[in-house]
């Protein structure tokens, strides 16, 4: 088949290359669009992981802690304003760590 050389044909033909290469275009900037957001998850994905790992190193400290007899020292200890703030300030802590270990592998 031969092109349409004429004025109108030549016409369509740079019409029909324009409307081409935007749609490459726009199919370009969507794949530069989702390799950034692969990126920016793949980055997310991490920092969970890194926050998982600390999350899960001060848990251990805690039952560390117990485990070697926090709790009787407490119950022993004269000092009952130590105890108190242990209570309130320390073990307290452990509340949302446990709850975001939870949370965490409910969602592996």
């Amino acid at each position: 088949m031969t092109p349409d050389l004429s004025p109108e044909g030549l016409k369509r033909l740079l019409k029909s290359l324009r409307m081409h290469e935007s749609r490459t275009r726009g199919v370009f900037e969507a794949a530069v669009v989702i390799e950034a957001l692969v990126k920016e998850r793949s980055a997310a994905e991490a920092r969970i992981a890194e926050l998982e790992r600390a999350l899960k190193e001060a848990d251990d400290c805690f039952e560390a802690a117990l485990t070697e007899g926090l709790a009787d020292v407490m119950s022993d200890s004269p000092d009952i304003s130590l105890v108190d703030l242990i209570c309130r300030r320390i073990l307290r802590a452990r509340i949302p760590i446990v709850a975001a270990l939870t949370g965490a592998q409910s969602h592996d």
